[in-house]
This record gives structure tokens, sequence and C-alpha cells, in this order.
């Protein structure tokens, strides 16, 4: 598939931003504020709705999200580890069947993902010797 058909990388770059997914999100509900166009992407034919495609980045986003809070129900992992553990591509690959490049972005990706997770308090983030490593957070318990 062309370009605007894949989810782009917000961690590509040598040192993403911190919370470089929470700020590509935002951009997106930003766009989708605006009155609705046709895209004129880079890579690809014109054409298609650019609402269309930012609810479709969006509801990417919201599902990746919660695959990986669910990879952390079985215990802490750090970003790679949840990343092995992931489907990848339009085609389900498991993260073995990447190139090395691809497997670095899968990571990258899962870290950004992580990373928002915990700073919206989802998750917890523990650090040692050097190692980050992230946690699910105890369900509160409702109260009747």
């Amino acid at each position: 598939p062309g370009l605007p058909a894949v989810p782009p990388s917000a961690g590509a770059g040598a040192a993403p931003p911190r919370l470089a997914l929470a700020a590509y999100l935002s951009s997106l509900q930003l766009v989708r504020g605006l009155p609705d166009a046709v895209m004129l992407p880079a890579h690809g034919p014109p054409g298609g709705s650019v609402h269309a495609r930012v609810d479709a980045l969006l509801d990417h986003h919201d599902v990746r999200l919660g695959q990986v809070g669910a990879a952390l129900h079985a215990g802490p992992r750090t970003a790679y580890e949840v990343a092995t553990e992931l489907a990848w591509t339009r085609r389900q690959r498991r993260f073995a069947e990447l190139d090395p490049f691809n497997q670095m972005l899968a990571v990258l990706e899962t870290a950004l993902h992580l990373d928002l997770l915990a700073h919206r308090g989802e998750v917890a983030v523990r650090e040692d010797e050097g190692m980050v490593g992230f946690a699910a957070l105890p369900v509160p318990e409702r109260s009747g």
C-alpha cells in the first residue's frame, strides 16, 4: 500500500521528543476539528477524506494503546519485550519476521505508546540499573 494507507511513525528520528505520540494525537484532533478536505498526499494519488484518514489513525492508536497495555497484564515488561508480543504491519507479522530496521521502529513505537500510557497514569514506569520497564497498575475497585 502507499503511504496514505500506512500509519506514520511518530517516533522516527534520532531523538523523538518526550510524549511525541501525545503531540501527534493532539495534532490529529486539531486537524479533525477543521473542515473536511480531499487528501493530497506526498506519496500516492490525491483523494479520500482527511477526516476519514484522521479517524482511521486515531482508531489505530486507540487499538494499539489497548494492546500495549494488555501486554503488561502478564507482568512488567520493557518496550522491547512488549514489541515482541505484538503483531506488526497490515499482515499481522510477528516481531521476529521483521527486518532489523522495522524491529527498531516497532520498539520505538511501542515505547511511545508505553510513555503515553504512563503519562495518562494507566501504567507504572520502573527503572532498574538503567533498564526502563513498565507495569500494569491495579484496576481500582468499584465501590458499591
